[in-house]
């Protein structure tokens, strides 16, 4: 008997001639009902005595139905209930009378729920807290997140800072279900103005139905190319700082719960907060890499010939700047340049020797500007810049460091790299704080 009941259902056992011949200590809690007197098996009518229910119990019996929902008000409280009749033994025709309060089992399921995703969403942030790097926590989410969520794709976009266009989004990595066909989303995007002004801007959340948005949606072709029929677009928020976006689909045109919603705006903020933290883990490490190397250059110039020097100082250049070739020159004759020192050139026989080559300046606008403002220049893409002038090859972007003493301009440091948008105003000044 005891095993058809929940903890928390009143129930009472009634015999062939409707008396009760047993009740838990529930049915007094939950359903109280007046004393019988000197009855030992009261009538049920009796022992219900006008109760709410008592008519829905009746007639639930004369009808032979097994199973009712019904709202129960007392006082100022209503509820839900179920009321259910199940044979307890067929030759006898007793029969035992269920009573539950489904709101309140509802409340222990969602209760249940959240307590289970709370444990999830906080194992998820422990595992993001050991990541170094940015890549580190998005994979590492990624193998959680579908053991947490019930989703068929995730995806996670953050923005590119080094994109012409501000505001693309490049992909960082994504998981798809194994039952769907079209399992990739694209490399990266540039967001409508929906998706700009609500969830990068704004912070909102978006929640996507193809059946039901215009056909002018860029959000659901992207998805529905996926194989996707919905999705929830949140973004990846760190203080004010908008890092990316997440977007988690659906083969089915399902409506996310508002639970589920949550979860996955807490999973976004958690992926977000850990991946600002790699970023400012990996730029202290840059810095101390940066103040290591001058520190090692200064050591360096007490200590050695200039010409030394200078090969030293670009070869720990390269330690913290990405480039193909570098060279340091310095004034020759008036209006021009020779070569003092340089890392990645390559020289054949024919050239002669480097040291007597010559640059005139005057031939090269970006070099007469950095010798008339002092300013370091900086070409982001050599074959497209109309003052570019290189009369060897087209190298993709270069930076030019001026090097001054006295106020003077004395010397150029060149940088070039075969990818355009290679060098940032950042490397600019690390060259000046390095060479310069």
């Amino acid at each position: 008997l005891m095993q058809r009941l929940g903890a928390h259902d009143a129930a009472l056992v009634i015999d062939k001639q409707r008396r009760v011949i047993w009740r838990n200590e529930a049915l007094s809690d939950w359903l109280p009902v007046k004393p019988t007197g000197i009855l030992t098996y009261p009538q049920l009518s009796i022992f219900l005595d006008e109760h709410p229910l008592s008519n829905n119990i009746l007639i639930m019996l004369d009808m032979e139905q097994d199973l009712v929902e019904r709202e129960l008000t007392i006082g100022d409280a209503t509820q839900r209930v179920e009321i259910q009749v199940l044979p307890l033994d067929i030759k006898d025709g007793t029969q035992i009378i269920r009573i539950s309060d489904i709101g309140l089992s509802q409340n222990r399921e969602t209760s249940e729920m959240l307590r289970n995703e709370l444990l999830a969403l906080n194992d998820i942030t422990t595992e993001l807290e050991w990541s170094l790097s940015s890549e580190q926590v998005i994979r590492r989410a990624l193998l959680k997140i579908p053991s947490i969520i019930d989703m068929d794709a995730c995806s996670i976009y953050l923005l590119d800072p080094t994109a012409s266009t501000p505001k693309r989004l490049s992909l960082a990595d994504h998981y798809s279900a194994p039952n769907n066909p079209h399992p990739f989303p694209p490399d990266y995007f540039e967001p409508d103005e929906r998706l700009s002004e609500h969830v990068l801007e704004g912070g909102e959340t978006l929640i996507l139905n193809m059946h039901e948005e215009p056909p002018s949606c860029e959000s659901c072709v992207r998805l529905n190319k996926q194989g996707l029929s919905s999705g929830v677009i949140v973004p990846l928020r760190a203080r004010t700082r908008t890092l990316g976006i997440m977007e988690t689909g659906y083969l089915e045109a399902e409506k996310p719960q508002s639970v589920s919603i949550t979860l996955i705006e807490s999973i976004a903020r958690q992926i977000a907060i850990a991946i600002e933290a790699t970023r400012l883990y990996t730029d202290q490490n840059r810095q101390r890499e940066v103040v290591d190397a001058l520190r090692e250059v200064a050591g360096i110039l007490n200590n050695a010939q200039l010409d030394d020097a200078l090969r030293v100082m670009l070869l720990q250049l390269a330690r913290i700047l990405r480039y193909d070739r570098a060279t340091v020159m310095v004034n020759a004759e008036p209006g021009k340049l020779r070569v003092r020192s340089h890392s990645g050139l390559t020289i054949s026989p024919a050239d002669g020797l480097i040291e007597d080559a010559r640059i005139e300046i005057a031939k090269y606008p970006y070099l007469k500007k950095l010798f008339t403002s002092h300013i370091p220049q900086i070409v982001r893409d050599t074959s497209r810049d109309p003052l570019w002038k290189d009369n060897q090859h087209a190298r993709g972007s270069w930076i030019g460091v001026p090097l001054v003493a006295h106020n003077q301009v004395v010397g150029c440091l060149s940088l070039t790299h075969h990818q355009a948008g290679q060098f940032t105003p950042a490397d600019a000044r690390t060259a000046v704080s390095k060479i310069a």
